[in-house]
């Protein structure tokens, strides 16, 4: 699914700031889907210096 698609390439960017990843009741945006993103994200904030600020909710 995420080849379809540009979030684990879209989020990572985002890093520093706040971000809320969703989709545990969204079909559209199933959690297995976030995964990647999620991955991705959780390196990006780490390497800004901002883990703080991403949260996954899986851990």
């Amino acid at each position: 699914m995420a080849s379809q698609f540009d979030a684990p390439y879209s989020v990572p960017p985002i890093a520093p700031r706040p971000l809320l990843l969703n989709g545990a009741d969204d079909p559209r945006c199933p959690v297995l889907g976030l995964q990647d993103p999620a991955s991705k994200a959780a390196e990006a904030y780490a390497e800004a210096g901002s883990a703080d600020k991403f949260k996954d909710p899986k851990n």
